[in-house]
C-alpha cells in the first residue's frame, strides 16, 4: 500500500467514526474540537464533501480571526528576545492579522 492509499483510508476512516454532522448547516465537524472537517480531507479521502462544507469552513475562519483580532496575543520578554535575535534591534515586527506593530 503506498502512503496515498494510506493517507486517504486513514482520512476515510476519520471522516466514517469522527465527526459530526451540523444539523444547521450539513457540514461535517470533527468531534473533538467541533470545527469544520477541510475540504482536502474530503478529496484526499476521495469522498464529496456536504454542500455546506465550505460555507461551514469560511465562517469558522471568520469567527476565530476576528477573535483573534479583538484578543491579540500578548507579547512576553522571552519572544520579544527572540524577535530581536531573529530580525535585529531597530526592525519592526507586523502582525499581519491585527496590523500590530512591535518595534524591537
Amino acid at each position: 500500500m503506498t502512503v496515498l492509499e494510506q493517507r486517504r483510508n486513514d482520512y476515510q476512516d476519520k471522516i466514517l467514526h469522527e465527526t459530526r454532522e451540523d444539523p444547521e448547516t450539513g457540514a461535517l465537524l470533527w468531534e473533538a474540537s467541533g470545527n469544520p472537517v477541510p475540504l482536502d480531507i474530503f478529496k484526499t479521502a476521495l469522498i464529496e464533501a456536504p454542500e455546506g462544507q465550505a460555507a461551514a469552513i469560511a465562517a469558522n475562519t471568520a469567527a476565530f480571526l476576528a477573535d483573534y483580532r479583538a484578543n491579540p496575543p500578548k507579547i512576553d520578554d522571552e519572544q520579544l528576545y527572540e524577535m530581536r535575535a531573529a530580525f535585529g534591534p531597530g526592525e519592526t515586527v507586523v502582525n499581519v492579522i491585527t496590523g500590530e506593530k512591535t518595534f524591537l
